[in-house]
């Protein structure tokens, strides 16, 4: 069992003590961290349900008639086959005018009335979709990282306990996630598409408007350029925010507080969390690479479920690694023990040993929350 108090008295302060803490945590707390994936995975394609009923049901009388067309001109492929197994060129359409003497003919098509006005509801109903995912996300994602403080508490993480931290918080990590997300954009739209437009653009006027005088391959090169500077950004960008969340859950942040304080925190470990997030992708996306090779020559439901529980694997083990680097840096540069993270996160089991005088000898009492023996 993983010994928490050594987390305070020698943090991980290398990329390979990172990464051993992240599974060492998650070895021991995998049922709690992965029942909290799998929660959210399941209110993830629940809402697809939900979505997907939706849908069939608003566009009921399109979809019939969708249907009958088809089946009509499944009817007409039926015909082609009968005259060419008879052999007898018209012999189906002799047939059908037989069974159709003096009734009336329907076309499916004639009744099939759309009104374009429907399609309006597609880009509502999927900005709502993404609205509830991410709050979803903001729920479990402060379970998740509960979880993980827990067990740096000297604890063990409850995922009810965890998933009322993760409610509690869960406007302030909504609200976050639409600040990031709006950075963002920004950051997509300053060191990507104006600058690629502003190119095509001069690109353009300089041969007079003629697409085909236009150089293709400066144009592509170009934009290489500016996606790899916008990769850049985005690298550093989130690097710098990798303490934001634990800084909400665990120090009750708000979320501009969460944003200041994750760059306070971070811009000294930059090129540490850089380089540990990107060995972390790398061995996981090596990992999942291998694991998808041998799903694959499953039977499909095994394949299936394999692949569900790669996903849950990866939900829940991502805040987890936030989490140690947030420890880590706050550890190292603030000191901080395991006493005073108990009483931010709210432990209630023993947190500290002080160190008392009996008899001429030292021993260890175990200090509650509360203060009491």
């Amino acid at each position: 069992m993983l010994d928490a108090s050594l987390l305070f008295s020698s943090p991980p302060s290398s990329i390979g003590d990172v990464i051993s803490t992240v599974l060492e945590i998650f070895g021991q707390e995998w049922k709690t961290l992965m029942g909290l994936s799998a929660l959210y995975l399941l209110s993830a394609i629940t809402l697809g349900f939900t979505i997907g009923i939706f849908f069939a049901i608003f566009f009921a009388k399109e979809v019939a008639a969708i249907m009958q067309m088809a089946s009509a001109n499944a009817g007409g492929l039926h015909r082609h086959l009968l005259d060419y197994t008879s052999g007898i060129s018209g012999a189906s359409r002799l047939l059908e005018e037989s069974y159709s003497y003096g009734q009336t003919y329907y076309n499916p098509a004639d009744n099939f009335d759309f009104n374009p006005n429907k399609l309006a509801v597609f880009p509502v109903v999927f900005v709502l979709a993404v609205i509830t995912l991410a709050f979803f996300a903001s729920v479990f994602v402060g379970s998740l990282t509960h979880a993980a403080g827990e067990v740096y508490a000297g604890s063990t993480p409850v995922l009810k306990n965890s998933l009322q931290r993760g409610w509690l918080r869960k406007w302030t990590v909504f609200a976050y996630q639409f600040l990031v997300s709006s950075i963002s954009f920004f950051i997509i739209l300053i060191t990507f598409i104006l600058p690629v437009a502003s190119d095509i653009k001069h690109q353009m006027d300089a041969a007079g408007g003629d697409m085909k005088k236009v150089n293709a391959q400066q144009i592509i090169g170009t934009e290489f350029v500016y996606a790899l500077i916008m990769i850049v950004v985005f690298v550093i960008f989130t690097s710098l925010l990798v303490a934001s969340i634990p800084a909400m859950i665990i120090e009750n942040k708000s979320a501009i507080e969460a944003f200041k304080r994750s760059i306070s925190l971070c811009k000294g470990y930059l090129c540490f969390i850089v380089c540990t997030v990107f060995c972390w992708n790398f061995l996981q996306l090596a990992a999942v690479a291998i694991v998808n090779m041998i799903l694959a020559k499953l039977p499909a439901f095994i394949s299936l479920i394999g692949h569900l529980i790669i996903n849950v694997f990866t939900v829940s083990i991502a805040p987890v690694l936030s989490f140690v680097l947030y420890m880590s840096m706050r550890v190292r540069d603030e000191g901080l023990d395991q006493n005073q993270f108990a009483n931010e996160i709210g432990s209630s089991v023993p947190i500290a040993e002080a160190v008392e005088l009996n008899g001429g000898k030292y021993e260890a009492a175990k200090i509650s929350e509360d203060g009491f023996v």
